[in-house]
């Protein structure tokens, strides 16, 4: 019983109080008639000093009464009286000797009067010093019947209260029910003692009527309360006990309040509110119970509540849907491995989850569901776990944790949502194949299951069609628009399967999709996306186009031109043009074309140069030979155009047949100077040979045939030079010459049975059949027998690419810069290629940059020509040549016809290069375009790396936010994942958030497959841990 003690102190029956059971011998005796002596003076002293509780005083009078006493040797009863005071006032004094002196005198005179009081003394003695075995040892030989009635009452309640305080409530109880029953100064306390003993006992109605005697009582009124209220609150009497608890409260608040008189102090009050609460609790009123749970558990208490009631508390917020207050109660005791902390974080999480704090909540629900307490929390725990993982975006985790929850609970009625969950997070974690393998596996999809495969499907298929494995991405497309749930996607799907029919040059089956597109739009299919139907548009009239059906491609060539010509967004409205220009020409519409690559021209297109060479080409046949020229000489102008050697070409030979021999030869003369790796130098010599021809310089002519012969023998005009070669030496008075050209051409082209062609050819299977150390060593041989074979320098390409594949660099750049030295193989910009490879996978970028150069100068197609550009921005990045680095980059994003690859490294490049030079600003900006076209490696390094620049600029939360999406969109690319939680954990050291920075590097160890993201991030812990 709390604070019973106080209770007692609380009472008037301490003989320390005033003595009054001496008080009646002490007046008998003082009022006697005295020899007025001078011991008798002492003695005299001594008692009206004790009269006055001058105790101290009093018990040297009377030590000097007995020592005068004494030494005069005369017998005197009052020596007895006076060591009986001595020793009561040592008592009241607590001397150390008051006992011995009190034991003393009972000893020296135990048939004396006042032995009897001694013995009352030394046991209120003992009782106030709360020695209650001595106390009872002394009560026990007090003579009651020498005591007053107030006395004996005293004694008997003080007997009561020890046998109380030994929890020897047999003794006790019939000693209160006795002092109870009349009135006294100790009937308030009895009834309140033997309203506590009944209470303990269970015996609740009589503890009620005891205590509520008690509580008249203004010395009990603090303390009764909080007992009548656990009476009623045992007996289940809530109504009862929330009548009685809130008057009380009321009364204990009321006096404070109104400014009146002092309010009544409750004792326990708080355990008060505690038990309002409680029954609130128990009646399901909770909006009741929180305020009083609120009350109880108020900052300023010093103990915690215990976990049931802290529990009680939390679940009576939550249900009252104060969820901040809730999930202060419960995270408390949500660490708890037992039922009760199961629950505990079950709810916390569910708190946090109702403030949409699901970072918090993910941890509450990962505490419930490790609970082995109770199999339905840990199932529902671990569901709503796997829930906000999902809803965070944290895709790889979530997969894992929901097969984990699809195996421990395989009927659960959480199983269907888990699958469609299990679905959609691999969709969103673009581990597309392993999510079509999961749907695929499912009996009955449901029709939201349905929706994620189309969607996963048409994915899955754009990922193989951006990586160029566009015979994986058709069959894709096909599952994906058998599930027509989104309309939108349907069209997506046939249009990207037409692409991807058209990159792999099956242009009738690409002219099928695009036609669906056309149809099911017809039909009512829309999308909100993109407009597949005018991009279906440009791809069909490109397959047109592909399979030289021009006068169907121009149809649709017009038609997207049309609509587009005055739209904001041109998509590729210019090639487009430029390609219905070219239906024209083919169809020999000429003054239309003409008309349409002016317009082209006139928009600046990329392809300028392409146009004004066509439209010379065309002015020629028109017989417009100024005009013609004047537009092929703009087209030459670009020095870096693959048209520039054709123009020359053209306009040579356009002055060739207006037959200006002379001019002709010098243009044709300017061609194989100035470019003679071009490709149109043999056509240019063979030309020029038919100008000297006419100019009468026979010599001339005869060397340039055999040029051709000896340089471009396997060239489609080596045959015309024979024949040419003849005619001139015959002319040149030469004839005899011929039959040693003759026979050195036919050795330079040998029938198809001809023994080295069989062997080039063998050779070349050996290649082709990924058998390189063998076609190393056919090569070789062949080069070692056929020296002066014109199929020799291919040969060495061959060689070259061979030693590329085995890993020999030495080699395979020894062979390459061969073929390229010698200009004679038709590879010989594929050697450049592969040079400008090799030497950039060796860091040599400077000798990178020079052969993609080189090759970008000779590209013959878009796809040579963005290979080139691609080089040359990564290697002058690499160089720290940001400014070449984006420039090469624009070339790549402006110039289209680039894969969706390249379009994205292109604007990652941009992004990267500002990074470099520390403008973070104009990185953020340039990395978003990336984030928001690309969805592949690219996308995510982006991702990352906006994380890194914020973080640089010391915006830690919007660091942290970039780099949670990181987590959720680029989920499946671990590397980039795994640095992000790094970066992440910087970021939380940066924000003095230790302990979450310490946990973030804690899960990396644990939980990340990368061994080197693993390895740095146990030493950032290790650091962190050393810091303290």
């Amino acid at each position: 019983m709390r604070n019973h003690l106080f209770l007692i102190r609380t009472l008037p029956f301490f003989f320390l109080g005033g003595g009054t059971f001496l008080l009646a011998p002490r007046t008998t005796l003082a009022q006697a008639t005295l020899n007025q002596t001078a011991d008798e003076t002492h003695y005299r002293t001594g008692l009206e000093l004790f009269d006055k509780q001058k105790y101290g005083a009093a018990q040297q009078a009377f030590e000097a009464y007995i020592r005068l006493a004494t030494q005069s040797g005369t017998p005197n009863l009052k020596v007895a009286d006076a060591q009986y005071y001595a020793g009561v006032c040592a008592l009241y004094l607590y001397y150390p000797d008051a006992e011995t002196r009190i034991e003393r005198f009972i000893a020296d005179y135990p048939q004396h009067p006042k032995a009897q009081f001694a013995y009352y003394e030394l046991g209120g003695f003992y009782f106030a010093k709360k020695d209650y075995n001595k106390a009872l040892e002394y009560f026990a030989k007090v003579d009651a019947d020498q005591l007053d009635r107030s006395q004996r009452t005293e004694m008997k309640f003080k007997l009561a209260y020890t046998h109380f305080s030994k929890q020897d409530f047999a003794k006790a109880d019939p000693l209160f029910d006795e002092l109870k029953r009349s009135s006294h100064p100790y009937t308030s306390a009895a009834n309140y003692y033997a309203g506590y003993s009944n209470y303990k006992r269970g015996q609740y109605e009589e503890a009620l009527t005891d205590l509520k005697k008690a509580e008249k009582d203004p010395a009990y009124q603090a303390e009764v309360p909080y007992m009548v209220a656990n009476v009623y609150y045992k007996q289940q009497r809530y109504d009862e006990l929330l009548a009685y608890t809130e008057s009380a409260l009321a009364g204990s608040e009321a006096g404070a309040s109104s400014g009146g008189a002092p309010a009544k102090t409750l004792k326990n009050a708080d355990e008060l509110s505690l038990l309002t609460a409680e029954a609130y609790y128990r009646k399901g009123d909770y909006d009741k119970a929180a305020p009083f749970f609120k009350q109880y558990a108020s900052p300023g208490r010093k103990a915690k509540p215990s976990p049931e009631v802290q529990y009680r508390i939390g679940h009576s917020y939550y249900l009252t849907k104060d969820y901040a207050e809730a999930a202060n109660a419960f995270k408390s005791i949500a660490s708890s491995k037992d039922t009760l902390g199961q629950y505990a974080a079950y709810y916390l999480g569910m708190s946090y989850l109702q403030t949409n704090n699901k970072p918090f909540a993910l941890t509450a629900f990962d505490q419930a569901r490790q609970g082995k307490a109770n199999r339905q929390v840990q199932e529902e725990a671990s569901f709503n776990h796997v829930k906000v993982l999902y809803e965070l975006g944290n895709n790889a985790e979530a997969i894992t944790a929901l097969k984990e929850f699809r195996k421990s609970y395989p009927k659960s009625p959480h199983e269907s949502e888990a699958s469609e969950l299990l679905s959609e997070a691999y969709l969103n974690s673009n581990n597309y194949a392993e999510a079509i393998a999961h749907i695929e596996s499912i009996p009955t999809p449901t029709p939201r299951t349905q929706a994620a495969y189309q969607r996963v499907t048409y994915n899955q298929g754009v990922t193989s069609f951006n990586n160029e494995r566009f015979t994986e991405a058709v069959p894709l497309f096909d599952k994906s628009v058998r599930n027509p749930v989104d309309g939108g996607l349907v069209l997506a799907a046939h249009f990207w399967k037409g692409e991807a029919h058209s990159a792999g040059r099956q242009f009738e089956e690409a002219i099928a999709s695009y036609a669906t597109v056309f149809r099911r739009a017809e039909e009512g299919a829309k999308s909100t996306v993109d407009d597949y139907v005018l991009k279906s548009r440009y791809g069909i009239a490109y397959a047109y186009y592909n399979r030289k059906e021009y006068e169907k491609a121009l149809v649709h060539f017009r038609e997207y031109t049309t609509r587009l010509q005055n739209a904001p967004n041109k998509l590729y409205y210019q090639d487009a043009v430029v390609r219905l220009a070219d239906c024209y020409y083919v169809t020999k519409d000429y003054a239309e074309a003409v008309r349409h690559y002016d317009l082209a021209i006139a928009q600046n297109i990329a392809d300028k140069d392409y146009a004004y060479y066509q439209k010379g080409i065309i002015l020629g046949i028109q017989g417009k030979d100024a005009e013609a020229k004047k537009a092929l000489d703009n087209a030459a102008q670009f020095p870096k155009s693959r048209y520039a050697d054709g123009a020359l070409f053209q306009k040579a030979d356009l002055t060739l047949k207006k037959g200006d021999y002379a001019e002709a030869v010098a243009q044709f003369s300017q061609l194989i100077e100035k470019r003679p790796g071009s490709p149109f130098v043999p056509f240019a010599l063979q030309q020029r040979a038919i100008g000297y021809g006419n100019l009468q310089q026979y010599d001339k002519a005869v060397a340039d045939y055999q040029r051709i012969l000896d340089n471009y023998g396997k060239s489609p005009v080596a045959s015309k030079a024979i024949v040419g070669l003849q005619e001139a030496l015959t002319n040149a008075g030469r004839p005899e010459d011929f039959n040693n050209a003759l026979a050195k051409y036919k050795q330079n082209n040998p029938q198809d049975s001809a023994l080295e062609n069989v062997e080039f050819e063998a050779a070349k299977s050996l290649y082709f059949g990924e058998k390189y150390q063998q076609a190393v060593a056919a090569f070789g041989n062949y080069l070692r027998t056929y020296p002066a074979n014109a199929l020799a320098y291919d040969a060495k390409f061959y060689l070259g690419e061979s030693y590329y594949r085995l890993n020999d660099r030495p080699n395979a750049l020894k062979y390459h810069q061969q073929v390229v030295a010698e200009k004679r193989s038709p590879n010989a910009a594929r050697s450049v290629t592969r040079l400008a490879e090799m030497e950039f996978a060796a860091q040599n970028y400077p000798n990178a940059i020079n052969y993609y150069l080189t090759s970008l100068s000779t590209a013959r197609n878009k796809k040579e020509q963005g290979v080139a550009w691609n080089g040359l921005m990564e290697s002058y990045y690499h160089l720290s040549q940001y400014d070449s680095a984006r420039f090469y980059a624009d070339e790549i994003i402006t110039k289209g016809s680039a894969t969706v690859n390249a379009q994205n490294k292109a604007l990652l490049y941009r992004g990267k290069s500002y990074y470099a030079q520390k403008q973070y600003d104009q990185a953020v900006d340039e990395l978003l375009r990336t984030v928001n076209s690309a969805k592949d490696e690219n996308g995510a390094e982006a991702q990352y790396l906006i994380g890194e620049a914020l973080y640089q600029q010391k915006k830690h939360k919007e660091s942290l936010d970039a780099l949670f999406e990181l987590n959720q969109k680029f989920g499946s690319y671990e590397n980039w994942r795994g640095r992000g939680f790094l970066l992440i954990a910087d970021n939380y050291v940066a924000l003095d958030e230790v302990f979450q920075a310490k946990a973030t590097l804690t899960s990396v160890i644990e939980r990340s497959p990368d061994k080197a993201v693993v390895e740095e991030a146990k030493a950032k812990l290790k650091a962190l841990e050393e810091k303290g």
